[in-house]
Formats: structure tokens, C-alpha cells, sequence
């Protein structure tokens, strides 16, 4: 009942956008535990949308584990974080995303999303949400005349989780021209992630741990 009045608020609250593509996820119970895998490379506000997604399980009631992986490479390096949802906080049974257990993969990196390490997370069934923002490393940049791989590396993901399951798009363009700011693009990862059905959080949840993040809520 609390998950429907949670619904039903924010369905009135955007009623008024006729047509609206912003449909809210399926709020059955989570079954067992779900994960989520986020990429990035660090500096970038990735950890942050983590931080976001945590907040938003605490606040519609859920149970919320988020373990981020940052090591020595905060700044420019890469950073995954290890997130699992469950319908209550005695639910939760991992802290890390097993290998083949990964629901959810949201990529702000292509690079990092396609590590070795990082496809041994997914499955055939895994949602991946990915941003294909060609951001050379340095080994790239050692190289000058080496050709950004993007297209071999979005394979190697649609290989683990099936054609169907992958979903591309450069966020970091979009978040330049829309808000003048790269930063946004994580959080466009995220709400594309959650247009599609991938995320078993209440858009309100969400919303609210935004405004409580502090940056930009607007």
C-alpha cells in the first residue's frame, strides 16, 4: 500500500504531461537480491550517482548495499560501485556483484565498462545502459594514430547480455548541449536506466535524493 500511495503521488504530480514517456518501473516486490553495476572513471561524479541511488532505495523503504571500488585511482582512473537492492534491509545477502549476477549495468565509461573484470559481472538477460562517449585513456593517447574502439567494445558487452539488452547513447554530448555541463551525463545514464523498466525505485525516491544531494537539483 505505501508503494502505491508513493505511485500514485507522483503519477498526479505529473499528470498534467500528457503522453509522458516517463512511466514508472514495475514496484512489485524485489525478488531476492538486485544488482547493479556502475562504471565510470573517477572525477566525473560517478560515485555520486551511487551515493543517489542508495538514498533513493533508503527512502522508498528498501534494503540498499552500495560498495564502490575506487582503489588508488580516484581522480581520472577507474571506479565501479557495486550496488544491491532488495524489498528490505534483511534482504540483503552480498555486498559486491557476483560474476553472471549483474541486473543492471549503467556505464558511464565504455572503456571501463568493457574491462575484463567488469564483463565477468554480466549475463546473458543483463540490462546495459551505456554511455558511448569516446574518452581516450592514456594508453590511447600513448598512441597516436590508434582509432577509438568503439564498436568492438560495445560487441564485447552486447556478447555477454544478448543484442536486445544493450542501449547506447553519448550522454556526454546531450548533457553539454542540454544543461552546458558533461557532469550531467551520469545522471541521464541513470534516468535512461530507469525509462527503461531497470530500476525497481520510485521516480519520487529518486527525485528526492537528488534534491538531497545538494548540486544542481534544478
Amino acid at each position: 500500500q505505501r508503494q502505491m500511495c508513493i505511485r500514485d503521488r507522483h503519477q498526479a504530480r505529473f499528470a498534467h504531461f500528457a503522453g509522458s514517456l516517463l512511466l514508472e518501473p514495475d514496484l512489485s516486490p524485489i525478488n531476492g537480491n538486485f544488482s547493479i553495476l556502475l562504471t565510470g572513471v573517477g572525477g566525473t561524479g560517478v560515485l555520486a550517482v551511487g551515493a543517489i541511488i542508495g538514498m533513493a532505495a533508503h527512502l522508498a523503504g528498501k534494503g540498499v548495499s552500495v560498495l564502490d571500488m575506487a582503489g588508488l585511482a580516484q581522480k581520472g582512473g577507474a571506479v565501479t560501485s557495486h550496488i544491491v537492492l532488495a524489498e528490505t534491509p534483511e534482504n540483503i545477502t552480498a555486498t559486491h556483484v557476483a560474476d553472471n549476477g549483474a541486473d543492471l549495468l549503467l556505464g558511464c565509461d565504455v572503456v571501463t565498462s568493457a574491462s575484463v573484470e567488469n564483463l565477468t559481472k554480466l549475463r546473458q538477460g543483463t540490462t546495459a545502459v551505456i554511455n558511448s562517449y569516446q574518452m581516450m585513456s592514456g594508453d590511447f593517447i600513448q598512441e597516436t594514430d590508434t582509432v577509438f574502439p568503439l564498436v568492438e567494445l560495445l560487441k564485447s558487452i552486447e556478447e555477454r547480455i544478448g543484442t536486445k539488452r544493450l542501449r547506447s547513447i553519448d550522454t556526454t554530448a546531450v548533457a553539454t548541449a542540454a544543461f552546458g555541463d558533461a557532469l550531467a551525463s551520469n545522471l541521464i545514464i541513470l534516468g535512461y536506466g530507469f525509462q527503461l523498466g531497470a530500476i525497481p525505485l520510485p521516480s519520487i525516491a529518486i527525485e528526492r535524493a537528488i534534491e538531497l544531494n545538494g548540486r544542481s537539483v534544478e
